[in-house]
């Protein structure tokens, strides 16, 4: 529906006596689907949701024919992006009836173009790159999603290792998952350690922890909790793995600075911090805290050499040394 011909169909209802409104205009609009969760951005968190990453937003309203019709496939699309582990591009939506109608100043849809419903844009770091021209059906979109997405590292090459669980593996058990209590020396070898803000600082401090910033209703959370667990297992009290519930300690995430779940963090001790940004698989997760673990301990027990034993002319060989 181009929107030169609701600019006609608004000025004609114009005409009708005051009480005279689009048939549904009362009742509220739709926000999400009944079996899947669909991100609505607005006027208030469209630029910073879209600053950081690879967008696809769709401009809709829920009183064009086209749009309804092409909701089911919009919803497949974004149930199955969201069930990879690292989609590296993320979906949206944009009700345009809400938001890009003729009182706002600066009207969200008008202001990015948009031309008719449905149409859909590409965002990267919040700059503009292109609009999809193409049949709107499934196969496209999901080609059109894997050419554009970035995902944060490259795929892993198929191992034939048995002994190895992956992550496919581990989401088999449906059985509930325990997780240890907060506690001041690091909770049981091989359990995750559930932190609050005291048992936090204390951990971060001390270092060797791998925390995982995650909420609980999450489906990337719930994704990532059996090989967490499996994680704490595996490096078997070296390093210390633990978790935040942002849920229940936003002031916390929100400090350390996580706007997302689930969000992965090291942190070495002396303020020292480094975000995972690789496959969650088991793999990489244990092979990342077991080298940032490594570093930490061959930094603590390094022995500067003392003045007297270099002499003050050999601090290039103090460097050299380090």
């Amino acid at each position: 529906m181009k929107l030169s011909s609701l600019a006609r169909l608004a000025a004609s209802f114009s005409l009708l006596a005051p009480w005279a409104v689009l048939p549904g205009a009362s009742t509220a609009l739709p926000t999400k689907s009944s079996t899947t969760e669909l991100l609505i951005l607005t006027a208030d968190n469209f630029e910073s949701t879209i600053a950081e990453g690879v967008w696809f937003i769709e401009y809709m309203s829920p009183y064009c024919g086209h749009c309804r019709s092409f909701a089911p496939t919009w919803e497949r699309l974004v149930e199955k992006n969201g069930e990879k582990a690292d989609p590296g591009i993320y979906l949206a939506q944009v009700n345009c009836a809400a938001h890009g109608g003729t009182p706002a100043p600066l009207p969200l849809c008008v202001k990015n173009a948009v031309v008719g419903y449905p149409q859909m844009n590409l965002y990267r770091n919040g700059q503009f790159v292109e609009t999809f021209k193409q049949a709107r059906t499934i196969e496209l979109l999901t080609e059109y999603l894997n050419t554009h997405a970035e995902p944060r590292v490259l795929p892993m090459p198929v191992t034939t290792s048995e002994s190895a669980p992956t992550a496919v593996d581990l989401e088999a058990d449906d059985s509930p998952i325990e997780h240890a209590k907060p506690s001041k020396d690091g909770g049981p070898i091989g359990a995750v350690v559930s932190l609050d803000e005291q048992t936090f600082k204390e951990a971060t401090d001390e270092g060797g922890v791998f925390v995982n910033f995650f909420l609980p209703w999450g489906y990337q959370s719930r994704k990532l909790a059996p090989t967490w667990t499996q994680l704490a297992h595996e490096v078997n009290g070296r390093v210390a793995i633990a978790e935040v519930n942002c849920q229940e300690h936003s002031a916390l995430c929100s400090h350390e600075g996580v706007i997302g779940c689930p969000m992965m963090f090291y942190y070495g001790g002396k303020g020292r911090k480094t975000q995972y940004r690789g496959d969650r698989s088991l793999a990489h997760l244990q092979a990342f805290a077991e080298v940032n673990q490594d570093a930490v301990d061959l930094m603590n027990h390094h022995r500067r050499p003392a003045p007297s034993e270099v002499g003050v002319d050999s601090s290039q060989e103090v460097m050299n040394a380090l």
